[in-house]
């Protein structure tokens, strides 16, 4: 079980570990708050990884896991996008009547850090009234690239994923807390795909989607 926002990355990555290991891997994505939700409520699962470090504890103190269980895989930025052929708008400029989409703060990552970023800049509450808040950061993405939103607030990976958004902003990195990537391993075989995970070849593939892989750092 994955963050959404590791699903264009880990579909790339997992099809180059089942071709060069005997690991049979099912992924499922979604927000991460979600997944820890489903893990903690007895749901399947070998390896788990989350975009916000506080859902990695959360779910370790749930199951009474030790800590060892757990190891930082990936950082991440934190920026806006817009469809292409839109005009390009910072959040300094963001007309009262637009439209911004970005996860849900109470349980998405992304929303997370995009409303510690937007209070510590000064935006969160001028901009109250233009949110749309999906149910993870690809969700957003997509109302980006589609146009039916003026901008998304995702991560650097989603956009730098997509050919039909352009960045138009990268948000401070003091602005909000450190965008890093936690995983779990739930079983041997979660550890072994953890292992797999952090070799130099899959974080060579990580750094081309836009992360910053954390094995040997």
């Amino acid at each position: 079980m994955a963050a959404a926002s590791l699903q264009p990355v880990l579909t790339h990555a997992i099809q180059r570990i089942e071709e060069t290991a005997s690991l049979s891997i099912i992924p499922i994505y979604a927000s991460s708050g979600t997944l820890a939700r489903q893990i903690s409520q007895g749901a399947p699962a070998d390896l788990y990884i989350s975009a916000h470090p506080q859902w990695a504890d959360w779910t370790l103190d749930r199951l009474g896991l030790p800590a060892d269980r757990a190891k930082d895989l990936l950082l991440n930025r934190l920026v806006v996008i817009a469809a292409s052929d839109l005009a390009r708008t910072e959040l300094k400029d963001f007309a009262s009547d637009g439209i911004l989409a970005m996860g849900d703060p109470a349980h998405v990552p992304a929303g997370q850090y995009g409303k510690q970023a937007l209070q510590a800049l000064g935006h969160w509450r001028r901009l109250t009234p233009a949110f749309v808040f999906t149910a993870n950061v690809r969700v957003a993405l997509a109302f980006a690239e589609r146009g039916e939103v003026d901008a998304a607030i995702v991560y650097r990976s989603d956009a730098v994923s997509s050919r039909r958004v352009e960045i138009v902003e990268t948000l401070p990195e003091e602005a909000h807390a450190p965008i890093r990537y936690r995983m779990i391993h739930l079983s041997p075989q979660g550890e072994a795909l953890a292992e797999r995970l952090q070799s130099a070849d899959i974080g060579r593939l990580f750094e081309e989607f836009g992360f910053v892989h954390l094995a040997g750092r």
